[in-house]
């Protein structure tokens, strides 16, 4: 279950999410769970967060920072991750259809 605070972070906007990673470098994000379906989540800093059966449908992660996420059994069908950076990401059992992941980077994710 995502942490209600940070899943409250996250709805003041990515400019105040970003902020906020900023100013607290050592929280890694619960957001297990969440739906995160429909948003456009542009340049957000999700690097180390734990988004474990996320629903991402039709979002827009465009150049989003997810190094080191766990994203293991997320629902990603039809995100657009286009310039994402995926480094050390775990995407185990995590559904990839009609994903755009042009341009991504993702040296090291665990895709079994």
């Amino acid at each position: 279950m995502a942490d209600p605070t940070h899943l409250a972070r996250l709805r003041e906007g990515v400019a105040a999410w970003n902020a906020w990673r900023a100013d607290h470098p050592d929280v890694r994000p619960d957001l297990r769970g969440a739906d995160l379906s429909d948003q456009n989540l542009t340049e957000i800093d999700l690097h180390d967060a734990d988004l474990r059966g996320a629903r991402l449908h039709r979002t827009f992660l465009t150049v989003a920072n997810l190094e080191d996420a766990n994203l293991e059994d997320a629902d990603l069908t039809k995100t657009t991750l286009t310039g994402a950076a995926l480094d050390r990401a775990v995407l185990r059992r995590a559904c990839l259809h009609h994903t755009d992941l042009g341009f991504a980077t993702l040296n090291g994710a665990d895709l079994q």
